[in-house]
């Protein structure tokens, strides 16, 4: 699962100093154009990042999106069960891991514990 949702300070700065990269050779030296350049960079890179980010929430082994969660839990709940269904049906399931439930456990606050 990728972490990263949106490009950071970092990238924007790579950003605009391959946009100053690519206009410097076309523009004899240096030129404050390419700034505009590498914010269209910029805007790319969000959009590949975050696609990426969008792709990866998706269970692999259940199917469950919490996206598409937030907007219907019906929806989500179907798609589940057509991931169950396809994958039941999927012959190269049957050497695939089996699906277990992600057991969490109970927060506990530091007042909860007993002193003994």
């Amino acid at each position: 699962m990728y972490v990263k949702a949106h490009v950071g300070l970092l990238d924007i700065v790579l950003c605009a100093f391959l946009g100053l990269l690519v206009v410097t050779p076309f523009a004899d030296g240096f030129d404050p154009s390419g700034f505009a350049v590498g914010a269209v960079f910029c805007g790319f890179a969000e959009v590949f990042v975050s696609i990426r980010h969008r792709l990866s929430l998706k269970c692999s082994k259940c199917g469950f999106d919490p996206i598409v969660y937030r907007r219907s839990h019906d929806d989500a709940a179907r798609l589940v069960r057509e991931h169950a269904k396809a994958r039941a049906e999927n012959p190269q399931s049957l050497l695939a891991e089996p699906v277990r439930p992600v057991k969490y456990r109970a927060k506990r606050r530091p007042d909860d514990t007993q002193q003994v």
